[in-house]
């Protein structure tokens, strides 16, 4: 009677072991779904944003080549036009460093090289975004590194400035 009792426990330790392993893998399986989701959905808000601010900016067709086409500003923009191009350039460098940020916390995006290559093409033809974020260092903790290894010439007049500490990516 012993020794069935024995064999009886031996055989649900194993079964319970079993039924923990075919558990983990459902679990593992529905971690990476949703992974996949979080991913995707980081970058539908992420593509939301972009195309909101890209939006309001067809509204200004005057400013619309200081963003695009790397066009230099010119010193005759109106005060209400100044303004908007900082704003402008102030709300690109949110969505750039938010992206970067995303990309770094959700890696199933699986597209920070395509991320960090958006940015550096927005940095570099965009005078009004390196302005901005050579003048907010902290700002924009993730772009501001982009900025001082592709662009240091971006930072001569604010090199007195303190620079933020560099992420460890």
């Amino acid at each position: 009677m012993t020794t069935a009792l024995a064999v009886l426990g031996v055989l649900v330790a194993a079964g319970s072991l079993l039924f923990s392993g075919w558990q983990a893998r459902i679990l593992s399986r529905q971690t990476a779904v949703q992974n996949g989701t979080a991913g995707a959905a980081t970058m539908q808000q992420l593509f939301s944003w972009l195309h909101e601010v890209q939006g309001r900016l067809l509204d200004e067709p005057r400013l619309l080549p200081f963003f695009q086409v790397g066009e230099v500003v010119p010193q005759d923009l109106s005060p209400q036009e100044n303004v908007r191009l900082r704003t402008f350039a102030s709300m690109y460098s949110d969505v750039l460093t938010i992206g970067l940020f995303f990309h770094k916390s959700v890696p199933q995006t699986d597209s920070i090289k395509e991320w960090h290559a958006f940015c550096i093409r927005m940095l570099k033809h965009s005078e009004p975004i390196r302005i901005e974020v050579a003048a907010k260092p902290f700002g924009y903790p993730d772009l501001w590194p982009l900025l001082r290894d592709h662009f240091p010439e971006a930072l001569q007049p604010t090199l007195q400035q303190p620079q933020p500490a560099r992420s460890n990516e």
